[in-house]
């Protein structure tokens, strides 16, 4: 399995960053960690993972970290349904994306904070939190990040049952 590669290689470099005492680094594969482990079905301990990154970060006074793990963190809780938790990390998260200023953290916080909003069912602020997130981002955005961006506006017009909508943007994706 590529996750399980993903996560033995992140592993590998996190014990030799932690022998450095690079602890920002050491934070970075634990990011890796998590998102391995949630990817195998694991989320509780990608959460662990997640959290202890976060807290590094955090100590390091490294907001770029802070908020790249928080993005990974909301993903964990809203798979194990900690949605209020999720909604607190996500607006914290972009809170602090905003001061930075930072187009690729604030689109990332602003997916995350939409994806929330549309497990606690309400498919128009995750529109709307979407749909900025997409205007953020020039024409040359990455394919990969405007596939995501099209299909959370899918879903939340899915949702919100606005078909044709839906079927725009399921055929941009």
């Amino acid at each position: 399995n590529a996750w399980e590669k993903v996560e033995a290689l992140a592993e590998e470099a996190r014990v030799f960053y932690e022998g450095q005492h690079n602890t920002v680094m050491e934070a970075t594969c634990l990011v890796q960690i998590a998102q391995a482990k949630c990817n195998r079905g694991q989320p509780q301990e990608g959460i662990i993972a997640v959290r202890e990154a976060h807290l590094a970060f955090t100590l390091a006074e490294y907001s770029w970290g802070r908020i790249y793990s928080a993005y990974h963190l909301i993903a964990g809780l809203l798979d194990i349904g900690a949605y209020e938790e999720a909604l607190l990390t996500a607006e914290e998260a972009l809170a602090l994306a905003r001061v930075y200023n930072t187009v690729l953290l604030v689109g990332l916080c602003l997916t995350a904070l939409g994806r929330v909003r549309r497990a606690l069912m309400d498919p128009s602020g995750a529109y709307a939190l979407h749909h900025e997130a997409m205007s953020i981002f020039s024409t040359d955005t990455p394919c990969p990040i405007m596939e995501m961006l099209v299909t959370e506006l899918c879903a939340d017009c899915v949702l919100a049952g606005e078909w044709a909508e839906a079927l725009s943007y399921a055929n941009q994706a």
